[in-house]
């Protein structure tokens, strides 16, 4: 079993964000949410994130299966890899990045994604219940929330104050009953939630011409491509439009 993406918050993809907010009854008082990390990867504070992965090899029944380090060691190896070996260049000169996971870095995400469900952890355990959202669901540092239209800012002060030297979330409200998350929209109906793709302000409808040199199985691709993404979580009466 992977060490992380096993709580009910964590979702892997928008197909699967859409699946499950399928069944959801709104109440009145509901509002949807979205909160971010703001630079996550260079805001990672990574003793705390280190800490938090030799917790999860030491809880891991199938490490010695898979090696003979130890919980202690692989902390050490990664803490060389994101500490004393993390360099980069910037023109003619190299520096040493001292704070937060390099951009780039195989470990990065890997990194952020134990960072986040240890803040997750934290941040639950401590929340007064009042403010807790209905539903959370997060995607590495992206979180989609339906709560109380009144307690909305205060879970995102509680987010904010749990690494305040660090760690700084934003928060995005629905309008006009709509609010975008990874590459679905989220359109509140009556009391359900439906879903269709999102498309940026800055989207411009630019596609390969017809009349290009382009072999057709390339533009046929770029169709069918497209047809599959939305396919999935854009519903019946928004897919045409999709």
């Amino acid at each position: 079993m992977p060490l992380t993406g096993n709580r009910t918050s964590s979702v892997k993809n928008s197909r699967q964000f859409c699946a499950e907010i399928k069944m959801i009854t709104l109440r009145p008082s509901d509002i949807l949410v979205s909160y971010d990390v703001k630079d996550l990867f260079t805001s990672i504070p990574m003793d705390i994130t280190l800490n938090a992965l030799e917790n999860l090899l030491d809880k891991d029944s199938t490490l010695s299966q898979r090696t003979s380090l130890k919980a202690f060691h692989v902390k050490k190896l990664v803490s060389f890899c994101m500490k004393e070996a993390n360099y980069f260049r910037f023109g003619e000169q190299c520096f040493m990045q001292n704070s937060g996971a390099p951009m780039g870095s195989s470990l990065s995400p890997v990194l952020a994604e134990v960072f986040m469900e240890h803040l997750e952890e934290i941040a639950f355990s401590t929340a007064n219940e009042s403010i807790v959202p209905v539903l959370f669901k997060r995607y590495v540092d992206d979180v989609f929330a339906l709560t109380k239209s009144a307690e909305d800012e205060a879970f995102l002060n509680h987010l904010n104050r749990l690494f305040p030297t660090c760690i700084s979330f934003t928060i995005e409200k629905e309008e006009d009953g709509r609010l975008p998350f990874l590459d679905a929209l989220i359109i509140r109906e009556g009391d359900r939630l439906k879903t269709t793709v999102y498309r940026k302000p800055t989207h411009s409808d630019r596609y390969l011409h017809f009349s290009s040199h382009h072999p057709r199985s390339v533009m046929r691709g770029v169709i069918s491509g497209m047809v599959e993404r939305a396919r999935p979580f854009a519903m019946k009466n928004f897919l045409p439009k999709s």
